[in-house]
């Protein structure tokens, strides 16, 4: 699954259904290209996200003030400068989370997130072995060699 989003959206209903979820946000121009490298494994998707996806939309800090309220035409016109003549509803949101937001809210109140701050997998599993030196000193040093 690639979700190609500007925001954190509702994911915990279904992102046990397919076998991996690629995040790409919004990558513009060459996101085609980006994507494709790493579908076909040319890179590794070891990005980290920047912001924290809810369980549920409830557990959304703005969930209980957005999408805001909706102001009659009087109170809109008065705040909003014409510039069609036809009566204008505006919503007004007012934002009360003050600091906290993102991680921010999800920490200092215990809320479970379907996916947390810096939360990031990798396709790539690394391994060493077999692994040999050319020398057994070092810049004058030397080398324990473990086996």
């Amino acid at each position: 699954m690639i979700l190609n989003v500007g925001g954190v959206i509702e994911t915990n209903s279904w992102r046990d259904l397919p076998d991996a979820i690629l995040l790409a946000w919004q990558a513009g121009q060459e996101s085609g290209n980006s994507i494709a490298d790493i579908i076909t494994g040319k890179v590794n998707p070891s990005g980290k996200i920047a912001t924290t996806f809810p369980l549920k939309y409830e557990d959304v800090p703005s969930a209980t003030n957005f999408p805001g309220k909706e102001l009659q035409s009087d109170q809109a016109s008065n705040q909003i400068p014409k510039v069609n003549p036809e009566p204008v509803r505006s919503p007004v949101i007012t934002y009360e989370e003050g600091i906290y937001v993102g991680y921010r809210y999800y920490s200092t109140f215990k809320v479970k997130p379907s996916y947390e701050f810096g939360y990031g997998l990798s396709y790539t599993n690394f391994t060493y072995g077999n692994l040999k030196l050319s020398s057994a000193k070092f810049s004058d040093k030397i080398v324990v060699t473990v086996t």
